[in-house]
């Protein structure tokens, strides 16, 4: 994931000038997916910044806090990028495996445009579906002031994403033959998912 973000000081209250006491921006908190890592962000210098995540909540998203290498007042700009990996991440309204991704699109700042790149369709199954942005292809255009926007919803997968694994639940007297549906790669959870004690008690959990 790739931010480039262009920061405008329009807050007359940040005047450089004037004896009283000075105020400027030296920081700004953009949305960041859930389970992000490898977080880093360089200004358009080429000056690393320092950057932290906030705590995530119920959301898809998280706090990430990026400050400036020099004080922004007013009539002045600060342009920085930021990037950041997502890999096996599994949370609300996101998911990341090897071999299936389904993935909010996130865009913030009073003017966005946001560009999905995917795999190429042969070999994936890729769906773009647009929400609260204005879709021209694969690019997303989002305005509004001090606003974050669900701008697509991205889902990718493979072909063969997913494998079954047949079972037998007992259930007082008798057998219920279950088949489960699970990612490739995550045999493993489906094991153990088969193997959970509450079935022997005859509450199969599905």
């Amino acid at each position: 994931m790739a931010w480039d973000v262009t920061f405008e000081n329009n807050d007359p209250q940040t005047t450089a000038e004037g004896e009283d006491t000075v105020f400027f921006y030296e920081n700004l908190t953009i949305p960041v997916l859930r389970g992000a890592s490898a977080v880093s962000a360089t200004s358009s210098s080429g000056q690393p910044l320092a950057v932290s995540l906030g705590e995530p909540g119920r959301s898809a998203t998280v706090s990430a806090h990026v400050s400036f290498d020099r004080a922004v007042f007013y009539g002045e700009s600060y342009s920085f990028s930021l990037s950041y990996e997502l890999a096996e991440v599994r949370a609300p309204s996101l998911l990341v495996t090897p071999s299936y991704v389904y993935l909010p699109v996130i865009a913030g700042g009073d003017e966005s445009t946001v560009t999905v790149s995917s795999p190429a369709s042969n070999g994936w199954n890729v769906t773009l579906e647009a929400s609260q942005c204005a879709q021209n292809g694969t690019t997303f255009t989002c305005s509004g002031a001090d606003a974050a926007f669900l701008a697509a919803v991205l889902e990718v997968s493979k072909p063969d994403a997913t494998a079954s694994l047949a079972f037998d639940v007992p259930v007082g007297p008798k057998n219920i033959s279950v088949t489960m549906s699970y990612f490739q790669g995550e045999s493993g959870v489906a094991e153990h998912m088969k193997s959970r004690p509450g079935r022997a008690a005859g509450r199969p959990r599905i």
